[in-house]
């Protein structure tokens, strides 16, 4: 059957994706590979993470002003003593974990496909060049632990504050299958993509996907496809990332209160398409409009990361996004 292709604005439809060949078509930034890992090392990584479950945990979060605590819980694996996974999770509940011998070997195929996906994809894209597209090794995963189908994850971007803008992220799933969705950030009635995703499948997602795409991973009665044989309901992913170079030695902190700013995108009026840094007491349950905006050049092989107008802040909108948001 020939690969269904739809129209990604305003249809407020929900299209399910079953075949690598429907989702690159659909989701041309995204990369699927099924039964990723060699059998046996795909079921050691699986009995590596059930022997770590006690591990992840929950995590919480400020929204508008409320403390809420996810459903699913996490972990933080990176043999980088000085690795900073994400300021406003950063804390004594969720500090780095050694990876065991199972996960750094399934790191390094990882390692591996993303490279050579990562050089395809740049021969036929146009890519900026603040984007790391060559070299790109996972110094940071962050794993998710979903011990049933009501456990879940909400619509979100990953933050940029520590794998820095156009980041790629590398997810591996293992155990139960349940479906991964996706949705352009604008408009709001754009359609949803729907991915199941199998235990074993690595799921790509390229430069651009976060600056253009929300994901989420819902706790609906169809979401779960399949139950796993060795775990049931419960579900494992891995998402394996690059900590932007410029940003390990170089951190953005707030000129009003002097917390650390995280890295943002923006969608409203005229500053559509614009990178800012948003102070990250928002975050924390306090209350302060600390705001730069963000500048990725480079002069003297240094790169400025702010700016204080607007003129000189870097935007990530290509020539087809700008007519998208309707901008100049």
């Amino acid at each position: 059957m020939k690969a269904r292709k739809i129209s990604q604005t305003g249809t407020e439809k929900t299209l399910t994706l079953y075949t690598k060949e429907e989702i690159e078509l659909n989701l041309p930034n995204v990369r699927v590979f099924k039964n990723f890992l060699p059998k046996e090392e795909a079921a050691s990584v699986l009995e590596a993470l059930e022997r770590q479950k006690m591990l992840f945990k929950a995590k919480q979060f400020y929204i508008a002003g409320n403390l809420c605590t996810s459903t699913q819980k996490s972990i933080f694996y990176s043999n980088d003593a000085h690795a900073d996974y994400d300021p406003v999770y950063s804390s004594s509940e969720l500090k780095a974990v050694k990876y065991p011998p199972e996960l750094l070997r399934c790191k390094g195929h990882v390692d591996q496909k993303v490279n050579e996906v990562l050089e395809e994809y740049t021969k036929s894209n146009d890519v900026p060049e603040y984007a790391i597209t060559c070299g790109w090794t996972s110094d940071i995963c962050v794993g998710n632990y979903y011990p049933n189908i009501k456990s879940h994850l909400d619509w979100h971007s990953d933050k940029l504050t520590n794998i820095g803008p156009m980041p790629t992220i590398a997810s591996l799933t293992f155990g139960s299958t349940r479906v991964f969705r996706l949705r352009r950030s604008f408009p709001s009635n754009s359609v949803i993509y729907e991915v199941p995703l199998a235990s074993n499948t690595l799921l790509v997602m390229l430069p651009s996907t976060q600056e253009l795409f929300k994901h989420a991973v819902p706790s609906l009665k169809n979401s779960l496809f399949k139950t796993d044989e060795k775990v049931g309901q419960v579900r494992y992913n891995l998402t394996f990332r690059m900590q932007y170079p410029e940003f390990r030695e170089n951190k953005v902190f707030c000129d009003r209160c002097q917390n650390r700013m995280i890295l943002r995108r923006l969608f409203k009026g005229t500053n559509v398409g614009y990178y800012s840094w948003l102070c990250m007491s928002s975050f924390k349950g306090q209350n302060c409009p600390g705001f730069k905006f963000a500048n990725f050049d480079k002069r003297d092989g240094k790169m400025a990361l702010t700016s204080k107008t607007k003129g000189n802040a870097t935007r990530w909108l290509s020539k087809s996004e700008k007519e998208l948001f309707n901008v100049q």
